[in-house]
């Protein structure tokens, strides 16, 4: 896919300005940390060859960013489709935003919708191309998700999936202690949740239990070393994360307030060093024969 800078850079100054507006809450949270990732799924569409008479459905949308980008750089029909309203609302308003600085080319459409990934709102062979991203993280049923993928696909439609996996991340220095205690206590969540901070290294199996045949398998990998400003503006993302599931986390048993509390304040005032990091996504990409 042809990428114009142009459009990016309008889609990001966009995004940046609604950012500042919207009040402090999970959705903030969740388009500023898309945001941050969105560099690199940019280099992700860029070498797919997606033509625009594929209807293509993001599932787990976000904020949108995916649909948008495809929009913006084609005269494609996207669908984007989300669990959580709150988000699909804030898609739709960043959506009439992005029309009002005439984004958009023409032919080019999106629609954002509520629902699940185990019971998708859309018939049969519905759609060429089918992204997911960090969806089956959260999944208690990954198969049954990976059965809706496959049947709301058409005939050759490609699918691609990409996840996270634990053991692709690495530090040195390690993470300090208070960050480690609440990242695993996150972890705790998710598993009781059903989720599995896993998945990645299990997607092709998932998606092969679909009946769907796999064409590819990448890395998505990044590694940096870190310092000052950067790990600064890191902490104060994670922080805003983290703040947005203590309800969940006590609700569930896993941390009390007090405990809660006093990991955030340690991390929050931690001396961070220089770091070194390797982390990495799992993209597979799969067809319906």
């Amino acid at each position: 896919m042809q990428m114009n800078p142009g459009k990016s850079a309008l889609l990001d100054s966009v995004v940046g300005d609604y950012l500042k507006a919207m009040p402090e809450g999970d959705a903030k949270v969740l388009l500023g940390y898309s945001h941050l990732l969105h560099q690199a799924w940019r280099s992700t569409l860029a070498s797919l060859p997606i033509s625009p008479t594929w209807r293509t459905l993001d599932v787990g949308s976000g904020l949108g960013l995916i649909p948008f980008e495809l929009a913006g750089h084609l005269p494609i029909k996207v669908w984007g489709v989300d669990i959580d309203p709150r988000y699909v609302d804030v898609s739709r308003e960043l959506e009439q935003r992005l029309r009002a600085a005439n984004y958009f080319p023409p032919g080019s459409s999106v629609t954002f919708g509520v629902g699940d990934i185990n019971a998708l709102p859309y018939g049969d062979e519905s759609f060429d191309f089918v992204i997911v991203r960090e969806v089956f993280l959260y999944l208690p049923d990954p198969e049954k998700a990976a059965s809706e993928l496959s049947r709301v696909s058409a005939r050759k439609g490609q699918i691609l999936v990409e996840e996270t996996d634990d053991g692709l991340y690495i530090t040195w220095p390690p993470s300090p202690p208070s960050l480690a205690k609440l990242h695993a206590s996150i972890g705790v969540l998710q598993n009781q949740n059903g989720g599995d901070r896993v998945v990645g290294r299990k997607m092709s199996t998932y998606l092969r239990s679909a009946n769907l045949s796999i064409t590819g398998t990448k890395l998505i990998s990044e590694a940096h070393h870190l310092a000052g400003a950067q790990l600064d503006h890191e902490r104060n993302a994670i922080l805003l994360q983290l703040a947005s599931a203590r309800h969940r986390l006590m609700d569930a048993g896993i941390l009390t307030g007090d405990e809660f509390d006093s990991a955030m304040q340690e991390y929050r005032t931690a001396e961070l060093g220089e770091q070194f990091r390797i982390a990495a996504r799992v993209l597979v990409s799969a067809q319906k024969d």
